[in-house]
């Protein structure tokens, strides 16, 4: 039949189906170009990609070239094998999870006809063609019944992450263990860890100051502003703020401490404060002895008279000790006599002269000993009760006295004595 002859309809038909093949041969043809560009991607790409089949077993179908940098196998060597005897034995079970998957996912299409998108990522140890192992992280996923994974080589960044991970628990040793009481704080010295050596030091545990400024409550008030302008400066890497103030502890004791502060560094970038605090107590006690016995000293050498001399003995020795109560007494041997030259006293007006071999007062038994003496209120009675000591003057159920001899070339010639009537924990063995 002609052209001409031909119906209309049949040449609607002829170029429809005209346009059917072309469509189609356009279709091959993109599809074609598809798997040419999908082809080159896996054979560049640095990834591992790996397509296996999952019957009854895995096995690979499909594995790049990238195989061969990443674990030194040709893609042949993978070809038909299971993928779990590349695996390290512990991470094996990882993939448990991505096969049931799987499967359920089979069941699923099976039963409905539904089509299940599923991706899974996970991290194993894959073996290299020797007897080392490579971290790897995958990425599965399931298209019909193949599993699809695209995997990258995670070997060095394990091990950064292993180094840093062994410095920071290094850290966190020397931190919790130091003898030195620390503090890590944030930027707004807020606190972020203490040790057990800064819960001795203050009373604090962790749970009762993890999140809370230093600044609050830690500082005794006169020092609060000080404090918080020393901490928010910006110490540079290498450098550190040294200082001392007054802090509180828990119970409300105040105390003097000497504090290092330097910036926490990490990639290049800081992350902190940690802050060294050490009691300096005994330091500024000592510095205090040191002040007192050479104001004193320099008091005995100048040309002053002697109830001045005194009186500069008793303010001095008051910047130490409770001096409230205070008397110095000299002995004369040759007149069997204790004379009180200097006394402040809240309970007696008067300190008569005692006769030194007739009596054993708290002094006599100082200067008879030529050592200094404690007397708690319990020891008073005891003593009293057994008629080994003669108290004189008031002495009440709460009193404390403390008395320390004066001595000149190894000879006692007086004693210095401090008490307290109300008091009866006033003074200790230190204050000797």
């Amino acid at each position: 039949m002609k052209d001409k002859e031909k119906t209309k309809e049949q040449l609607q038909n002829e170029l429809a189906k005209l346009h059917k093949k072309i469509a189609e041969l356009e279709t091959k043809e993109k599809s074609a170009k598809s798997e040419e560009i999908y082809r080159l991607i896996a054979e560049n790409t640095s990834d591992v990609i790996t397509l296996q089949d999952f019957n009854l077993q895995t096995k690979f179908r499909y594995v790049s070239p990238s195989i061969k940098d990443t674990a030194g196998y040709k893609p042949e060597e993978l070809i038909g094998k299971s993928p779990f005897d590349f695996i390290h034995p512990d991470d094996k079970k990882k993939l448990l999870p991505i096969l049931k998957k799987y499967i359920n996912a089979r069941l699923k299409k099976l039963f409905t006809g539904e089509e299940s998108k599923i991706t899974e990522r996970i991290e194993f140890r894959l073996k290299e063609k020797g007897e080392n192992w490579r971290y790897v992280q995958s990425t599965g996923n399931i298209i019909g019944n193949q599993l699809l994974f695209v995997s990258r080589d995670i070997t060095e960044i394990k091990k950064t992450e292993e180094a840093l991970l062994q410095s920071q628990q290094k850290f966190a040793s020397i931190f919790k263990n130091s003898p030195e009481a620390l503090v890590y704080l944030d930027e707004k010295a807020d606190i972020l860890d203490i040790n057990y050596r800064f819960t001795k030091l203050f009373g604090y545990t962790l749970e009762e100051v993890k999140g809370r400024n230093i600044n609050d409550g830690m500082i005794h008030p006169p020092n609060r502003i000080e404090e918080g302008k020393k901490l928010s400066k910006d110490p540079s890497e290498g450098q550190s703020l040294s200082y001392e103030t007054v802090m509180k502890k828990k119970d409300g004791t105040l105390f003097p401490v000497h504090i290092s502060s330097a910036s926490v560094i990490i990639n290049k970038k800081k992350n902190g404060f940690i802050s060294v605090y050490q009691d300096v107590t005994e330091r500024k006690q000592s510095e205090k002895i040191q002040g007192v016995l050479y104001a004193i000293s320099k008091a005995a050498n100048s040309p002053i008279s002697l109830n001045k001399l005194y009186k500069s003995i008793h303010q001095e020795l008051g910047i130490l000790i409770d001096t409230t109560n205070f008397y110095i007494a000299l002995a004369d041997y040759k007149k069997d006599e204790i004379y009180f030259p200097y006394f402040v006293d809240e309970k007696d007006d008067d300190f008569p002269i005692l006769n030194f071999s007739e009596i054993d007062s708290f002094t006599v038994k100082v200067i008879k000993s030529g050592k200094p003496l404690l007397f708690s209120s319990k020891r008073i009675k005891t003593l009293t009760e057994k008629g080994e000591l003669t108290p004189v003057g008031t002495v009440t159920d709460n009193s404390i006295w403390l008395g320390v001899p004066l001595k000149i070339a190894n000879k006692t010639i007086g004693a210095i004595a401090v008490q307290s009537y109300t008091n009866p924990d006033l003074y200790s063995e230190k204050d000797i």
